[in-house]
């Protein structure tokens, strides 16, 4: 910890009471990650939390922290935690160093971040929340790194509302200690979602008009493999702070189409804002500013087969000679996604003899969530349907145990159950269930996995 936070703040961190909190989610950010409360993972270490969980910010959590079952969930890296950060308290350049000691009292940042993540120790006159992230120190590798983020009121011997958010060497964070008023920062997706983001740091303009560099291109695009019947897409955008355009507000277009490359069939087109503010924080994805997503929950989707998200900015704000857009978006190199590819539409600036050949094992940084009526609607309308229907009430015990699963979230377990529901429907077709009403409760089972992301 730094010195200047003051032995006061030390002596909260060792005598503190725990705060009072929900269990369960407590916070869903705009890129879809719903937030485990922190006081569900208190008094667990580093190293108990890295037996169970991945460090690398993507690949979910299989086991249990005590009571707490944290399969399905994600630890959180130092950069996602600033994102969450960043997005509730609006602080920007504060968050690029390790911590911030503002000499102001009750500041309203600190308050909205414990209004959406509830304390995990309360002293002083303070709320603290701590929770670890995956990232460990690399000067003193026994430590991980942590947040810490509290709030003073006036009567506090504490100065000033603070935030500490990757702090190296303290006995709080070495990774085989555990205290009891801290926790870990973990999340999932709201919804079951596709994402393909390998953390690549090759980007491209969506924009260029640079002969001189062989690079001419109006628009470029994505195929994908349609996981969900309704969709909201988003590609993970950069901020091109080298083509010094203002950024903030520019209109940019999705243009979802079904099939890849050619031919192509314009189903619906969104137009979207570029969002102020990046994430980057100085590493090598500098000006990040997440996914940038568009609702195309209007349109429906056959599951299994191919479609394109072309992405472009109004013809009015195309690029000049030489110059280029100052959005692009994130590009992978390596391959990441087996459903799709990058590619340059056919334009008349961006002619056939464009060698898409050589872009065919490359992919564009996306996001897929599934879309249109909340899931939870769909298994209420279909336990509603077979309310009586059947053998007894087993099918409409299937639908609730199945709604129980999804709102835990439990979301595997909650395709077993629908899984199950199929084959009783199936078993007893022309039975207790005559064959119009098993294909109609069998449709609209799939549906419900579908939207689930059910394998």
């Amino acid at each position: 910890m730094k010195a200047n936070l003051g032995a006061s703040l030390v002596t909260l961190l060792l005598f503190g009471v725990h705060g009072t909190a929900s269990a369960g989610p407590t916070y869903t950010d705009g890129l879809g990650r719903q937030w485990l409360d922190v006081n569900d993972t208190t008094n667990f270490s580093w190293n108990d939390m890295a037996a169970i969980c991945p460090t690398d910010g993507a690949t979910p959590c299989s086991g249990s922290l005590g009571a707490t079952d944290l399969t399905g969930w994600t630890w959180a890296t130092r950069d996602q935690v600033r994102e969450v950060v960043r997005e509730i308290t609006g602080l920007t350049s504060e968050l690029d160093n390790y911590y911030y000691y503002p000499l102001v009292r009750e500041t309203a940042w600190a308050s909205a971040f414990l209004d959406n993540f509830p304390a995990t120790e309360v002293r002083d006159s303070c709320r603290v929340v701590s929770g670890l992230m995956t990232n460990s120190d690399d000067q003193y590798p026994a430590y991980g790194r942590y947040l810490m983020l509290g709030r003073c009121d006036a009567t506090s011997s504490i100065r000033s509302d603070f935030i500490d958010i990757g702090q190296g060497e303290d006995s709080v964070n070495r990774k085989d200690y555990r205290d009891p008023f801290v926790g870990g920062m973990f999340w999932k997706m709201l919804s079951p979602a596709l994402v393909v983001d390998d953390g690549a740091c090759n980007s491209r303009p969506v924009a260029d008009n640079s002969p001189s560099r062989s690079s001419v291109w109006a628009s470029m695009a994505q195929s994908f493999t349609a996981p969900y019947p309704r969709i909201s897409f988003g590609f993970r955008m950069q901020e091109d702070v080298v083509a010094g355009i203002p950024q903030a507000g520019q209109p940019v277009i999705y243009n979802l189409y079904h099939g890849e490359i050619s031919p192509l069939t314009l189903l619906a087109s969104r137009t979207v804002s570029f969002p102020a503010g990046a994430l980057g924080f100085g590493s090598c994805r500098a000006g990040d500013v997440g996914f940038v997503e568009a609702d195309f929950s209007g349109v429906e989707l056959t599951v299994g087969e191919k479609y394109t998200v072309e992405v472009t900015v109004p013809t009015g704000d195309l690029p000049t000679l030489e110059s280029r857009t100052g959005i692009g978006v994130w590009t992978s190199l390596a391959n990441p996604y087996s459903g799709g590819r990058f590619y340059f539409p056919v334009t008349a600036a961006n002619p056939a003899s464009s060698n898409n050949g050589f872009f065919s094992e490359q992919d564009m940084l996306f996001r897929i969530g599934s879309a249109g009526q909340p899931i939870e609607e769909l298994i209420s309308a279909l336990s509603e349907q077979v309310m009586g229907v059947g053998p007894g009430a087993s099918l409409a015990d299937k639908m609730a145990l199945a709604l129980t699963y999804y709102a835990a979230p439990d979301v595997q377990a909650a395709c077993a159950v629908m899984t199950d529901f199929k084959l009783q429907v199936r078993a007893q077709t022309g039975k207790k269930l005559s064959t119009a009403l098993a294909e109609e409760l069998t449709r609209e089972a799939q549906g419900v996995m579908d939207a689930m992301g059910c394998q």
